[in-house]
């Protein structure tokens, strides 16, 4: 015998795949697809539509914010430092003007969201290289910003990373990627070596303790003095980037019985530190050498097993810096300490819950969200409160089955006048997307399947036409 049941919206607690459908409460549905609860009432979801002009590639992130004209952008970044933006110009009829905006080619990783903060009218982002290309809105083109840092021998080099975050008037840069210095010579690392009797194809070593490089002669005199040679590699891993090789000695310029290498500087190689947390200097985003200024630093967190997977930025002086398997709480340091900020690993263990799928952190004013392997999250200032709720075991199902990043996004508006604040995560499928929709305000679960459609960057509402 059958048993239908009439629930209004006010007892509609969304969808329940935790227990055998003979169990399930009436307020709730297995069965619950492609609608919103809303205003007392069950709404069909919004279609999707084409707001923007097609970019040239991929688009890997979507940005808003003022510039320091007080001017209003919609920016969409592409792959391949392709970065098509889109400029959202009001004008006095209220109507919107989009203006294209492309850059070069060096800057963004081509398929790695990205990582992007506004900071004094400026749009800065990064996802995976090292660099960091910024925005101010009013030039013709993109650049890239200043990060250069000193290293070991003196050796200058880029940093870059994958997350973005600000606090204390410093830029965070978090899991960085940086040119690391394999044994610059400063001054110059000088060997003599020479005598009569060489011929064309010997080679030989330069040491200073242990090899630094490898030459071959090139060409001789009739007595064998060396004429010109080559340094061709080196030694402890390092790679030559350049060097002066000269003779000396001898009755003629540049033949002689001895010749001498100045080894002045030995290639960098970049480098991954998923553990290391660096910051600008106070209010100075294009400054990150503490040998420049001193507020600027970096902090490698060796105490804890795992790797930085985000950064979600909790009021002006919080920041939670997630890892895999734990979350890590940088606080601003008190005045006059040693360092601007202090850091408090809230899990230090081996296993713990951390943000696994870096996509989907994101934050709507003192609220964020994160997935970690066995739950959805939201996060509160000192407070992480699971949600997956009895819709938890389908939305894991799916998230096994994705097929490419899992992405997570809080949007306020999802057209003008449609307010509905929620937590949207996107998990591309076999054949589409499947999407995941949590409801701040009734705190329920709905998901909804778009065919042939893809996400690759993280939802936000822009302004647009």
């Amino acid at each position: 015998m059958s048993k239908n049941l009439e629930i209004s919206y006010s007892d509609f607690k969304g969808l329940n795949v935790a227990a055998p459908e003979n169990k399930i409460p009436p307020e709730y549905s297995p069965y619950t697809q492609n609608f919103f609860p809303r205003n007392n009432e069950l709404r069909s979801r919004p279609v999707f539509r084409t707001v923007l002009p097609s970019p040239n590639a991929q688009v890997l992130g979507t940005a808003g914010f003022f510039d320091p004209t007080g001017q209003l952008h919609s920016v969409t970044l592409s792959p391949g430092g392709a970065v098509t933006q889109q400029l959202a110009q009001f004008t006095p009829t209220n109507t919107l003007v989009y203006i294209p905006f492309s850059g070069a080619s060096s800057i963004l990783d081509s398929a790695t969201p990205i990582s992007w903060r506004v900071f004094a009218g400026v749009l800065y982002f990064c996802n995976g290289t090292n660099a960091i290309g910024y925005w101010d809105g009013i030039n013709s083109q993109w650049q890239q910003l200043n990060t250069n840092v000193t290293g070991a021998f003196g050796a200058v080099g880029s940093v870059g990373g994958f997350y973005l975050a600000e606090s204390n008037n410093s830029l965070i840069l978090a899991n960085t990627l940086e040119l690391v210095s394999q044994g610059a010579i400063s001054p110059p690392f000088v060997v003599a070596s020479g005598g009569t009797g060489y011929a064309i194809g010997d080679t030989g070593t330069i040491n200073g303790g242990s090899t630094l490089a490898a030459y071959v002669i090139d060409t001789v005199d009739g007595s064998g003095a060396v004429l010109t040679f080559s340094l061709t590699s080196a030694g402890l891993g390092y790679s030559i980037a350049s060097g002066i090789a000269t003779t000396t000695g001898g009755s003629q310029p540049g033949v002689g019985t001895d010749f001498t290498v100045n080894i002045t500087n030995l290639a960098t190689t970049l480098t991954s530190f998923p553990y290391r947390v660096r910051w600008s200097a106070n209010g100075i985003p294009n400054i990150w050498d503490p040998a420049t200024n001193i507020s600027a630093g970096s902090n490698d967190f060796l105490d804890v097993p795992d790797s930085i997977t985000g950064l979600l930025t909790m009021g002006s002086s919080v920041v939670y810096i997630f890892r895999t398997n734990g979350i890590t709480e940088q606080v601003v340091n008190a005045t006059g300490s040693a360092l601007p900020f202090q850091w408090n690993h809230l899990w230090g263990e081996q296993r713990g819950i951390g943000n696994v799928y870096p996509g989907t952190i994101d934050s709507y004013g003192s609220v964020g969200f994160f997935v970690d392997f066995e739950n959805i999250y939201q996060v509160s200032v000192y407070s992480f409160e699971p949600i997956g709720g009895f819709a938890r075991d389908s939305i894991m199902a799916d998230i096994a089955a994705a097929t490419g990043f899992i992405l997570g996004g809080m949007t306020d508006q999802w057209v003008n006048g449609y307010v509905y604040l929620c937590y949207m995560l996107c998990i591309p499928v076999a054949n589409g997307t499947k999407f995941w929709i949590y409801s701040l305000e009734d705190k329920t679960w709905v998901p909804f399947f778009v065919s042939g459609f893809s996400i690759t960057c993280k939802p936000f509402r822009l302004w647009t036409a």
